[in-house]
Formats: structure tokens, C-alpha cells, sequence
């Protein structure tokens, strides 16, 4: 066979050159398309950074070149550390014109001498006249006793804010939705809320907690000098205790004097109860429901001991109706987590019901050492016996008696004329407005705020409730639904100060008390609540942090609530996100106002420090134009 023949009939070593051709041709085609994908999605990026840069430049016609610029720069830098990105800014009269230029480095076409891909991206943006949106916002404003010297600057700088809305509005009140929500310890939903929002049963986790199994115990004589008796923390009573008169019926207790045998319901029939309820539930003493055996593990009585105990389910409504000349005013406490901070509308769980807010009678003052701001009324129940019956010296009992709501003897102390309430209403703030169109009852509402004196500052309960009040479901329905393109919701929070729960600490000489006791009480309960003593929610474990002083701790979780009732807001629609404007007053430490910027939805334009109150018109008018900025300035390239 010819030379020549012999090696054209060989295919062997042309199918290995066309096969290995084949195959890097195929696998520089996949890996390009890799490539080619990477720098398409980089590109998204890019638009989405021209967009937001464009907005920004065209919300605001002060901002230069070079701020928007900024701008641009910073949105891409921590994502983009591999890419060099060149922005040209053009502003106009007309609006501003952002040009990203950047490049998307290849894995496999690098290979192949390509190092990256060029990506070119622009946008425009124009300003509107007037706002393009409709909005709803919630002016969650700060009213505790500390904002005692600032209300008139707050009602001014809120009454602008409101005026700029309208304005910008072209007047069409329908076009702006406002709620006003003040806030201290708690907040107030209005006396008039609907029972099926309420808590009516009793049956939620921590209602009337704190007088809950309280032992209550009857003495021949009156109770020792409480200056040298020992306020317990623990889950162990004290053991020292006055001796106990022999009551028929007592637990354990068969030697009645006079005979008989008697029984508990009858000697607790003996108080001078006008609420029927309340007797209907002592009837009922150690039957517990579910969720309140739940709550708590409640000391044994000591062998010695003659203990009569509160209701193990107490109802703040029926105590409301147990206590003359006064009323629910519509202060409601937090629900249990996570509810606390959710929108998530009242139903048939009693834990996501609202249970009424009122603060048990504080103990009788003996002395200065006992600087409780509540006494109401007095400790002394109304047993008919020959020696009159006194509560236990300790603190839980005293103040945590419902015998002594006997719906009988008229409380001379009952004030709810002014600011320093005193009564079941203390620290209850002002009747939030739920959204409306109507500019006169929103600027009604604003000229007649006031401060409230006790409880502290709760500000993850404030925005819980402004929320609350944007939320398209119950409790308040005014909002519109979260995904309606032509709706932007916002809510403005402003406080002077960090979450705190106000603790009597010292007496009026300022000699220290027992700061872990001696607290206030707001939407959680009473200081002691947090996570000490027997009568406690454990929102805290204070032995978990044993040097961390107990109202840090409190501090602490308020701080942590804040910020999950943040996130939720930001979350509760990824198409339509709620913005979050913070206004803090005054000079604080990085925490809070560390805590304030990372609320807000941008630490830029969303969050203002106004370290005097003058300065707080300033920043509600830096808060104005960038509603109306962002509702203004619109994409148009």
C-alpha cells in the first residue's frame, strides 16, 4: 500500500488533537458562561447602586458631586472588594444622571487572556413636585417624666412635621395618614378598646402575676418595724414571722377558738368585696390554669406558719371595678415573647390578647426608707375579728394583697388630675391616635400631649404600638395593606433617654435602699419582675451576670428587645419595607445612640441626633424632607 494511503487511513491520533480541541472549545464555553452570569448579576448590582445614588442626589438639592458620589462609593465597597468601580455624577436642573463603569474579573476566560468583563450602568432621577406617594406614618413620641421641660418644643417640632406633610401633599388629605403614639413605662390603646382585643378571662401568661399565691398571713399584733426586717430576693420566705392568729379554716389549722371547724371561703367572705366576680374566683383559691401554673413555683408555707393565700388567677379588670372613683383609663402591659414584638393580631390565645395595665397599691409608707410613690390605699384589710389583721412585713405581700381592694372604703388618695397620676393608672400615658386623614384631630391630639410621671421609658413598647397602628390587621386596621405600591409607611420615633425601668433606690435624704427591689412599674411589671424574687417573669437570670448591676440587666434586655422589634418592622415586607426614622435628644453614651442608628432604617438619612431640644425642629424638618424626598424624587431612565 502507497506511504501516502497508509497515513490517510489513520484516524488515531486526529481524533485525540480533535478531541482535545473539542473539549477545551467546550470547556472555555462553560466556564465563560460562568463568567459571563457572574458579570450579569454584577451588573443587577451595579443598576440597583446607580438607582439608590440617583434617588439620594435627587431627594435633596443641596447634596453636590461629591456626596452622591460618596454615596454611590460606600453601597459598594464592602460587597466589592475585587472589582475597581469609576462613578460620574452629572447634576442638572433637570435631575441627577449617575454612571457606574466597573469590572467583573473572570475565573475561566482568564485563562484565555480575559482577564474581566467591562460593565457599564446609568440612571436618572428627577424631582417631583409634591409627594408621588401616599403616605402613613406613626409619630411614636417619648412622654416621660424626664420630657418634663421639653413638651413644648416637642408639640411645636411635631405640629411642623405634620403642617410640612400636608403641605407637601398639595393639601389632599387623603393622601397623608398620620397616628401620634405616646409613650412612657406602657402605653395607652384607649378605655374604649374592643374586650375581644383584651385579655377578659385572665387567662394570658402574666396577668396579675405579681399578686398571684401571694401569702398573706394574719398576726395578733401589729407588724414589727419594717426598718429592721429583711426584704427577701429569693424563692425562700422569711422565717422569721409574727405569730398567726388562729382562724377557723386556716390550712392545717384544726384548733379554732370557740370551736368549729370552719372554712376558708367563709372567713374570705368576711372582706367587704363589692366586686361578685372576685368572690367568684376566691372560690376557686388553689385552682390554677394551665398557663399560671406555668408562670410560677410558689414557696411552701413554712410548718409554723398560718398563710392564707391570694387567688391563683386574679382578674385587673375585676380589680378595676373592686376600687372605687377611678376607671381603666386603656394602658395595657407587653404580651409574652415573642408577641411583645410582633404585629401579630389578638385571637383566641389569651397570649396574644392585651391584658390592662394597672399598678397594685404600693405599701403603707412606715417610714422614709420605704419611698414608694403609689399608696393608694391602706394595708389594713377588712376582716371583722377582734384584733385587726395585718399583712407580713415583707415587700410581696404588702404590695401585693387583693384583700385589701375591698370595693368598700372610698380612697381619699386616688388623683388622676394631672401628670403625677396616683392610683392603678400611675404612669399611664395619654390615648394613642389611631391613623387618620384628619389634620385637626392629629394636630388636636399633638397640642395636648403631657408628660407622665413613674413607670420609665419603654421604647421597644412604643414601637411595638406604632407599628401596631401601619399594620393592616387588628388590633387598629386603619393601614393599608404592607404590598400596596402606592403606600409608604414610616414611623418616627423619638426619645430623650435609653430604656429604663425608674428604680426608688434611695430615700429622700439619698441614702441607698435595695435598688433590686425597690423599682417601678411599667408594661413588663414591676422592676422586680425582670428576674428577682419569687414573683418574677425571668425576662433575666441576674445570677447568670452577678456583676452586672440587676437594673443594667434590665437595661440590657430592654436594649435587646428594641432591636428585635426593629428588625421586625424593617421585615414585615421585603417589597414595600416599613422606614424607621430615630430622633434622639440631648447627649448620650455610643450605646444609646448606637442602639437609636442601627433601629434606623440608614444611619445617613434616617437617624438624627438633636444634642439640645432647640435643635429638634431642625431635625424633625431634616426628617420631613426625606419623606417627602422619598416619595418625590422618582426614577426616570
Amino acid at each position: 500500500m502507497p506511504l501516502n494511503r497508509i497515513f490517510l487511513n489513520r484516524r488515531d491520533g486526529n481524533v485525540a488533537i480533535m478531541t482535545g480541541l473539542l473539549f477545551g472549545l467546550v470547556a472555555m464555553a462553560a466556564g465563560g458562561a460562568t463568567d459571563v452570569s457572574s458579570a450579569y448579576n454584577y451588573r443587577a448590582d451595579l443598576q440597583s447602586v446607580a438607582d439608590r445614588a440617583a434617588l439620594f442626589g435627587a431627594r435633596d438639592n443641596e447634596r453636590d458631586e461629591s456626596e452622591i458620589e460618596e454615596f454611590a462609593l460606600n453601597l459598594l465597597a464592602p460587597n466589592y472588594t475585587r472589582n475597581t468601580h469609576t462613578v460620574v455624577i452629572d447634576k442638572t436642573e433637570d435631575g441627577i444622571e449617575v454612571r457606574i463603569d466597573g469590572n467583573s474579573p473572570n475565573k475561566f476566560l482568564g485563562l484565555f487572556g480575559m482577564d474581566d468583563l467591562t460593565v457599564n450602568v446609568d440612571a436618572r432621577a428627577a424631582n417631583i413636585a409634591g409627594l408621588v406617594e401616599n403616605i402613613e406614618v406613626a409619630l411614636v413620641l417619648d412622654t416621660t417624666e424626664s420630657m418634663v421641660d421639653d413638651m413644648d418644643d416637642l408639640r411645636q417640632a411635631a405640629l411642623d412635621l405634620v403642617e410640612t406633610l400636608y403641605e407637601a401633599g398639595n393639601d389632599d388629605e387623603e393622601r397623608v395618614k398620620i397616628s401620634v403614639v405616646p409613650y412612657a413605662g406602657t402605653v395607652n390603646i384607649g378605655k374604649d378598646a374592643p374586650m375581644a382585643w383584651m385579655d377578659a378571662g385572665g387567662g394570658s401568661k402574666w396577668h396579675a402575676e405579681s399578686i398571684e399565691g401571694v401569702r398573706v398571713k394574719y398576726c395578733e399584733a401589729p407588724p414589727p418595724d419594717p426598718t429592721t426586717s429583711t426584704t427577701p430576693t429569693t424563692s425562700t420566705p422569711p422565717s422569721s414571722t409574727p405569730s398567726c392568729t388562729k382562724v377557723c379554716g386556716c390550712p392545717g389549722k384544726v384548733a379554732c377558738g370557740g370551736g368549729g371547724d370552719g372554712a376558708s371561703l367563709e372567713l374570705l367572705n368576711g372582706l367587704r368585696y363589692a366586686s361578685t366576680p372576685i368572690l367568684e374566683r376566691i372560690a376557686a383559691l388553689m385552682t390554677p390554669t394551665a398557663a399560671h401554673a406555668a408562670s410560677h413555683n410558689y414557696p411552701t408555707p413554712g410548718a409554723a406558719e398560718c398563710p392564707w393565700r391570694t387567688p391563683e388567677q386574679i382578674n385587673n379588670f375585676d380589680l378595676f371595678d373592686a376600687v372605687p372613683n377611678t376607671d381603666w383609663m386603656g394602658c395595657v402591659e407587653v404580651r409574652p415573647e415573642p408577641f411583645d414584638v410582633t404585629d401579630t393580631p389578638p385571637g383566641s390565645d389569651p397570649n396574644t390578647q392585651f391584658v390592662p395595665f394597672f399598678w397594685y397599691d404600693d405599701a403603707d409608707n412606715y417610714d422614709s426608707t420605704m419611698p414608694w410613690l403609689n399608696n393608694y390605699l391602706d394595708d389594713d384589710i377588712g376582716l371583722e375579728i377582734e384584733a385587726p389583721a395585718k399583712l407580713d412585713t415583707w415587700e410581696t405581700a404588702m404590695r401585693s394583697s387583693i384583700y385589701k381592694y375591698d370595693g368598700y372604703t372610698v380612697s381619699t388618695k386616688i388623683d388622676e388630675s394631672g401628670s403625677n397620676i396616683i392610683g392603678p393608672n400611675r404612669g399611664c400615658p395619654a390615648p394613642l391616635l389611631p391613623l387618620t386623614t384628619e389634620r385637626d384631630e392629629i394636630m388636636d391630639k399633638i397640642a395636648g400631649l403631657t408628660h407622665r410621671e413613674g413607670g420609665g421609658t419603654a421604647i421597644p413598647v412604643g414601637l411595638a404600638w406604632g407599628w401596631r397602628t401601619l399594620s393592616p390587621g387588628a388590633p387598629f386596621t386603619e393601614g393599608v395593606a404592607y404590598d400596596e405600591p402606592e403606600t409608604k409607611k414610616i414611623i418616627l420615633l423619638l426619645t430623650d433617654g435609653a430604656n429604663a425601668v425608674l428604680k426608688r433606690g434611695e430615700d429622700s435624704d439619698g441614702v441607698p435602699i435595695d435598688e433590686d427591689v425597690y423599682g417601678d412599674m411599667t408594661a413588663y411589671g414591676y422592676a422586680s419582675s425582670f428576674g428577682k424574687g419569687w414573683l418574677s417573669r425571668h425576662y433575666i437570670d441576674p445570677e447568670s451576670d452577678p456583676g452586672t448591676p440587676y437594673f443594667e440587666q434590665i437595661r440590657n434586655y430592654l436594649d435587646a428587645r428594641t432591636r428585635t422589634v426593629c428588625e421586625n418592622i424593617k421585615n414585615a415586607d421585603d417589597e414595600n419595607p416599613i422606614e424607621i426614622f430615630t430622633v434622639l435628644i440631648g447627649d448620650h453614651d455610643s450605646r444609646t445612640e448606637a442602639l437609636l442608628s442601627d433601629c434606623a432604617t440608614s444611619e445617613v438619612t434616617h437617624y438624627h441626633n438633636a444634642a439640645q431640644i432647640t435643635q429638634l425642629s431642625e431635625a424633625f424638618g431634616e426628617v420631613a424632607g426625606e419623606i417627602i424626598g422619598s416619595g418625590r424624587a422618582r426614577i426616570t431612565h
